[in-house]
């Protein structure tokens, strides 16, 4: 997969579906795996256009999070098999841009012959959408039936709903993969009552599941370990700022300054404020003994 963070000339044909893909849920991944037959049907390579930042944080909400982070995004996006990203600074002259001047831009820039969209998507100033089957003869319009669950239409906006309630397996059925966070390890050691942890400190921008104690897989070095993974303010020992700290059963490497993902697979219980840090120890404990279980 090629990464383009601006609009260039492309020398091929291309093939392309836009949109924020927050998530890259199974309704993304439906708009994309339709992308890639039309593009190998027309002997053309599949584009994904995507927005940086998201749309809603220049338009609505600076303070708003995603699902995932951009370099996340890209590490989903890549396992995809798809010839091209591009990540399209998003601004108000972006927004600004009726459906006309845009589609005339991606077919002058990126030679495009076909755009795949969901059925109700719209784009533009002018708030049009795509009912359509050509575009003054030069690209192919293809609508796509969107994803539906509990008879609604599956959007990044449930997904964030799910995220933030913590159901996690769910979360994983909607998304088509689990949940996760990829971040650098800090460095510096910090013990929680005796249990050694990886910590992070994550994207501002990202959205994290609800406050609690999660069963989580770790990988490092390519290598998947079983963990323990809270998020909150560790009530106990009061601390100041909302982290995420992972135990790793069974670890005692030295992983400082290194890459790790660490994928939810389900939420044990939310914080607790024990009365003694004796009390909190015999719950991580009970905590770790069901991890292992698992």
């Amino acid at each position: 997969m090629l990464i383009l963070n601006k609009l260039e000339k492309l020398d091929c044909k291309t093939v392309i579906t836009i949109g924020n893909f927050d998530g890259v849920h199974i309704g993304h991944r439906k708009l994309i795996e339709k992308t890639k037959i039309m593009a190998k049907k027309l002997n053309a390579k599949s584009l994904v256009f995507s927005f940086c930042p998201h749309t809603l944080q220049i338009l609505k909400d600076t303070s708003f999070k995603t699902i995932y982070t951009n370099d996340e995004r890209r590490l989903i996006l890549s396992g995809l098999n798809i010839d091209y990203l591009l990540e399209m600074p998003f601004d108000f002259n972006i927004a600004k841009m009726k459906t006309d001047e845009f589609l005339n831009l991606i077919i002058e820039n990126l030679n495009c012959i076909a755009l795949v969209i969901g059925n109700n998507y719209k784009f533009g100033c002018d708030n049009s959408n795509f009912a359509m089957q050509k575009y003054k003869n030069k690209i192919v319009i293809e609508n796509v039936e969107s994803v539906t669950f509990d008879n609604e239409k599956l959007s990044s906006s449930y997904i964030r709903k799910l995220v933030k309630e913590k159901k996690i397996e769910q979360l994983e059925k909607l998304l088509g993969a689990k949940y996760f966070i990829m971040e650098k390890i800090l460095h510096g050691q910090k013990r929680c009552v005796a249990f050694p942890t990886i910590n992070f400190i994550t994207d501002k921008n990202k959205l994290l599941p609800g406050d609690g104690v999660y069963y989580t897989t770790t990988l490092i070095n390519n290598y998947k370990y079983k963990s323990l993974t809270n998020i909150g303010y560790n009530p106990t020992v009061e601390n100041e700022f909302r982290s995420v700290e992972t135990h790793i059963l069974d670890f005692s490497k030295d992983v400082y300054g290194q890459n790790a993902i660490v994928y939810f697979n389900e939420f044990i219980r939310g914080e607790i404020k024990f009365d003694s840090t004796e009390k909190l120890k015999a719950q991580i404990q009970k905590d770790i003994f069901y991890v292992q279980s698992k």
